[in-house]
């Protein structure tokens, strides 16, 4: 063990300074021709997504052929990284390896294993995804047993890539049977996990001295509050720098435990390794190498490709989703006014036509989850719709509450709050756009509502039909032929696929920003740090909350106690 872990960690650090180099350039060439890709162009966007394969794997080439040098014990540069990557990275798109590489892409982005610290390395399911898979326990069930087989497959696959990279094999080659890890898959996968707990551990302890190093730091000059803001402000700034270094080192460490294992388990020997002399010129050279490595890191962490979303002072207001859906039965009365009672200033419900064209505020297409009535909207008659309780499923508390109708929650809201009015197209409505349209003047609201829609047709017509009132395009994705739409007032964008350059492209026309639906304090410090119009969330009490610490760290807080303990925390600006 004690030589394998000797190999593993040559393999992994050899040319340390060399990968960090290839990262950085790599993420900045490689997420700027992506942009450029990204538009409303079909052809282009072919184009973007097979660059996004390539870039993938061509980064995970790259860090076996980083860690086979290692391994090797040769010394590597940048540019002869890059060239022997680009060789061996095009046989994995031969046309035997393509369709796993199709599944793999996936398998890699919900993965455990850290296979990459690019652009995967920041996926994450959407929110509104995970809740509603939550809500039923069945599809909440599979989706864990799948995540685990997914895992379970990288694990195996792991294995591959350095024959496939390295000896120009096909992964559909004999794809259940890896010879050399016959009777071994336990030790091997003990030895992975072996790296990741070393590498958790070394980047931990590094962690502890970077924190020791800014407090020592802070202490000088002498200041009022014993360095505590200076600390704070040096945490703030060397953390992103951190977080960027730990994706890249864990990635190679995992990658190097596998080429180490891939040789030793197939009997390989490494080669001499020649003693190094460093003479005083090549010290100097590697000395300037490091300090402006550190600068690109410094200017690569300030940006937002290195993930740190500027703070903005940017009024965001809280729209509660479904009228609170956090805080009372969704889409209810009761709901509304809970939301009015807090001081929120929005609320988005959702509009349905039932079958005798009642305009009901509901948002499921079934009414079984909330009513446990197993129906249709549009199959089901006002009349039937009256006696359904849509509290009970919340809490006893509720039982009784009724679906009102749009009109009901448009009186309810009347010079006591927003409503965003989502109009739900299941194309069985008739007339929806004009009767919700009718709805919102007769009460004199035009000025107090928004229609929103995923439905850029209902929205036409809205604008068309009342030009006064504001719409809202619902997204997953936005792409930039939507700016210039006329009809459209703003856009409310899946916080996943949220950046600061929509924001700005649509402020920049006079439009505003919604970010939906997020219930994570992580996924709510985005929205807000983007400098959105509005922060769409089931529950407004902990998005106000949030938004009034949105500059807090609470990793930064616990730590600034433990030094600091005779001051009060002081928050960042």
């Amino acid at each position: 063990m004690k030589e394998t872990i000797k190999t593993w960690l040559q393999a992994a650090l050899k040319n340390w300074l060399t990968l960090l180099y290839f990262e950085i350039f790599y993420k900045v060439i490689g997420i700027t021709l992506l942009t450029a890709l990204t538009d409303n162009s079909k052809l282009l966007s072919v184009a973007a997504i097979f660059l996004f394969f390539y870039y993938v794997y061509f980064e995970i080439t790259a860090v076996i052929v980083y860690c086979e040098a290692g391994w090797r014990g040769e010394r590597l540069s940048v540019w002869k990284l890059f060239k022997e990557s680009f060789h061996h990275s095009f046989h994995l798109f031969h046309i035997k390896n393509v369709p796993v590489l199709l599944l793999l892409l996936p398998v890699i982005a919900l993965s455990a294993f850290p296979l990459t610290s690019g652009l995967l390395n920041k996926f994450q399911i959407p929110e509104f995804i995970l809740d509603f898979l939550r809500t039923r326990p069945l599809l909440f069930f599979i989706f864990l047993v799948s995540m685990l087989v997914l895992n379970v497959l990288c694990f195996f696959y792991l294995f591959r890539f350095p024959l496939v990279v390295l000896r120009g094999a096909f992964f559909l080659e004999r794809p259940w049977q890896i010879p050399f890890l016959q009777g071994r898959k336990k030790e091997g996968a003990g030895y992975l996990f072996l790296s990741l707990l070393l590498c958790t551990a070394a980047l931990f302890m590094a962690f502890i001295c970077m924190c020791l190093l800014l407090w020592l730091c802070s202490k000088w000059p002498e200041s009022v509050d014993g360095g505590k803001a200076m600390f704070q402000f040096y945490y703030a700034k060397w953390s992103v720098m951190g977080a960027i270094l730990v994706n890249i080192f864990t990635t190679s460490a995992l990658l190097a435990m596998v080429v180490t294992l891939y040789h030793r388990y197939t009997g390989e020997s490494r080669p001499v390794q020649a003693a190094v002399k460093w003479s005083p010129r090549a010290v100097l050279l590697r000395t300037a190498a490091v300090f402006l490595m550190l600068g690109l890191l410094t200017f690569y962490s300030e940006t937002e490709l290195g993930g740190n979303l500027f703070s903005s002072e940017y009024d965001t207001k809280i729209v509660a989703h479904r009228a609170g859906a956090a805080l009372a039965p969704e889409n209810t009365k009761a709901a509304l006014e809970t939301t009015i009672k807090g001081g929120f200033e929005l609320a988005e419900i959702d509009v349905q036509q039932t079958r005798d064209g009642v305009l009901i505020v509901m948002h499921d297409a079934n009414f079984k989850r909330t009513t446990g009535l197993d129906q249709k909207v549009w199959n089901t008659d006002y009349k039937t719709v009256q006696t359904l309780d849509a509290g009970s499923h919340f809490s006893a508390d509720f039982a009784g509450e009724k679906i009102p109708t749009l009109k009901e929650m448009l009186l309810t809201a009347k010079d006591r709050i927003h409503l965003m009015i989502e109009l739900k197209a299941t194309g069985h409505e008739e007339h929806l756009v004009e009767k919700t349209v009718g709805a919102v003047e007769e009460t004199g609201m035009s000025r107090q509502c928004t229609i929103a829609s995923m439905d850029l047709e209902l929205l036409k017509e809205s604008k068309e039909l009342a030009p006064e009132i504001d719409t809202v395009y619902i997204t997953t994705f936005l792409k930039e032929a939507f700016f210039d739409r006329s009809y459209i007032d703003g856009y409310s964008v899946e916080t996943t696929f949220l950046s600061p350059k929509i924001v700005a492209e649509a402020h920049a026309r006079g439009k505003k920003v919604y970010g939906w639906t997020a219930n994570t304090k992580k996924n709510m410090k985005k929205i807000l740090r983007l400098g959105t119009d509005g922060l769409v969330t089931d529950n407004p009490q902990y998005g106000l909350v949030t938004s009034r610490n949105v500059a807090e760290d609470d990793t930064l807080e616990f730590i600034t106690e433990l030094l600091y303990p005779e001051q009060k925390t002081k928050k960042l600006p």
